[in-house]
């Protein structure tokens, strides 16, 4: 809202699309703040809902990654073995009898070693977490709460909170030689790397969005010169093109905006005093006025100082 004596001119809107009209409530703007010399600020109150999510009901699931690791993968193979045989195929009966009997056995076999899921994770799983690092991890909390209750000096959370650090960075070193060393001659980790570097390349890709504008003749800005030239006009004619009127009858007004109020002493101890008094109302801490002299006494020693 642009505002020069009797004469005010709306300059400024919000845009909201059209299905989200009924979302508004009001607009207002407020005449008591500037946000340049004569222009005031609009402000929307804008209602929104907040969606509500449906909790998922937990459906347990067996552990069947758990078969990439070695032991797992060889235990289950024999238990495989021991109920089917070496040949499953030289069982008698139907096509479905088979595979109902392969079927049975399979899943049984991946319950015993790989086991089912408890529950929603907690906590995102580290792959480079070991036993060293949570002992570390474990010391650096107890030494910290026992340092907040006065138990222990600051230097023994400071020894513990480096040796925390120093297992973490050896932890992902260890990890990362162990995880990346031979992950190009492995046929199993060859898409590994892609995934990697897609991983990292999202992580560092930076959330800029380019921005369309049209300039004075309504024509879309397409290169960065455009683009420049198009705020470059949008700016000179916002403030410098004036609205036509009679120069020659113009009428004398007050000015509208002047120096700032200078803030006194007793402005400062009045304002504390109805702070207090309304904190005596609300919380009933004081019981006698007597108490909220000296309270305030005390106040306007430290604004004074």
């Amino acid at each position: 809202m642009y505002e020069s004596g009797t004469a005010k001119t709306q300059v400024d809107y919000l845009l909201v699309r059209k299905k989200d009209r009924k979302l508004l409530s009001d607009v207002k703007v407020i005449p008591s703040e500037e946000i340049v010399t004569q222009h005031k600020p609009v402000v929307c109150d804008f209602k929104v809902n907040k969606v509500c999510q449906v909790k998922r009901k937990f459906i347990p699931r067996r552990k069947i990654w758990r078969l990439n690791e070695e032991q797992v993968k060889r235990e289950f193979k024999d238990q495989v073995d021991e109920l089917l045989g070496t040949n499953p195929r030289s069982a008698s009966g139907s096509v479905e009898e088979q595979w109902k009997k392969l079927k049975d056995t399979l899943l049984t076999v991946t319950e015993q070693t790989c086991g089912w899921t408890k529950g929603p994770p907690r906590h995102k799983v580290t792959w480079w977490w070991n036993e060293e690092v949570e002992n570390s991890i474990k010391e650096k909390r107890k030494l910290w709460s026992d340092w907040k209750r006065g138990l222990v000096n600051k230097e023994m959370y400071l020894v513990a909170k480096r040796t925390a650090r120093r297992a973490i960075y050896k932890a992902k070193t260890e990890a990362e030689k162990a995880r990346f060393a031979d992950i190009l001659r492995r046929d199993d980790e060859k898409n590994e790397v892609f995934r990697i570097a897609k991983q990292m390349a999202m992580t560092n890709q930076d959330i800029v969005r380019e921005k369309c504008i049209r300039n004075d003749d309504g024509v879309l800005a397409i290169n960065e010169q455009d683009k420049k030239d198009a705020w470059k006009c949008n700016y000179e004619s916002l403030l410098n093109t004036e609205f036509p009127r009679d120069r020659e009858n113009l009428e004398v007004t007050e000015a509208v905006a002047g120096p700032a109020i200078r803030i006194e002493k007793e402005m400062v101890r009045e304002a504390t005093l109805r702070k207090y008094i309304w904190m005596v109302r609300q919380l009933k801490l004081l019981k006698s006025f007597a108490t909220l002299e000296i309270l305030l006494e005390h106040k306007e020693e430290q604004v004074l100082v």
